[in-house]
């Protein structure tokens, strides 16, 4: 029998173990797919039509098995949330002082510099949930586009990650704000900023490519964390594009 885990550490390795190899697959997948488009010349028509099939064959079965590990890094993580705040149980009850923040409903959902617990919120459309200390651990909705220029973001970076950022870390929107996604910490992270630029912000941009088709476009994030890190480890990323779904690891 395999050793339970008894502690939010074990929980988070696990997490990382299973987070690493889903990276892997998904650029060794991506790299498989842009290698046969390269060669097509070199292959004969019904060549190319039988290894571009496998391709296929191969990249949903990818897709399937990232879509129950995302599951499966879900419902771990949720467990490692539990033990750590079991740990942490008295700053739970600490009161917070400050300006009170309503989201679109009116509803409170951030007082001063931290966001309420164990709440679900919803900021220009998007609906958004936190764990027990108050941490974003999912964010989504039907995805439309923002013609508006950008606004400054409103909260400082260590506000954000209230001490858990790291250098070269930016403020990272969860909903991108091309998507009408808020410039507050109700919808902010600390996020490495070569992610932010990078693959995070390529993966964006096919999203807004896709609206621009006039595609019906539905978008998930679930921030993974490390027990009581306010910053990120990972984020999970689902979406669905015209009833196609994907899914993506990026490791922060």
């Amino acid at each position: 029998m395999g050793k339970i885990i008894g502690t939010a550490e074990e929980a988070d390795q696990l997490n990382q173990s299973i987070l690493r190899e889903l990276s892997d697959l998904t650029i060794e997948t991506r790299e498989l797919q842009r290698w046969v488009n390269k060669q097509a010349f070199m292959f004969k028509d019904e060549e190319y039509e039988t290894l571009a099939e496998l391709v296929r064959v191969v990249t949903q079965e990818v897709s399937e098995s990232m879509e129950a590990a995302r599951m499966l890094t879900a419902l771990i993580s949720r467990y490692g949330q539990v033990l750590a705040r079991e740990s942490f149980s008295a700053e739970r009850h600490v009161s917070h002082d400050g300006k009170e923040y309503r989201d679109d409903k009116g509803k409170i959902y951030r007082r001063g510099d931290k966001l309420e617990a164990n709440s679900t919120y919803q900021l220009n459309g998007y609906i958004y949930t936190t764990d027990g200390r108050g941490r974003i651990t999912s964010a989504g909705g039907i995805l439309c586009l923002n013609n508006d220029k950008r606004g400054a973001m409103k909260d400082k970076l260590c506000t954000i990650g209230r001490g858990d950022e790291l250098d070269g870390d930016v403020r990272g929107h969860i909903i991108a704000a091309v998507f009408g996604g808020d410039n507050s910490m109700g919808n902010l992270l600390a996020q490495d900023g070569v992610l932010n630029d990078g693959e995070y912000k390529k993966m964006e941009m096919e999203l807004k490519a896709a609206l621009n088709d006039n595609a019906e476009v539905e978008y998930e994030v679930r921030p993974i964390y490390t027990q009581e890190s306010m910053r990120p480890t990972a984020y999970a990323v689902s979406y669905l594009i015209n009833g196609t779904k994907s899914n993506w690891v990026f490791l922060n």
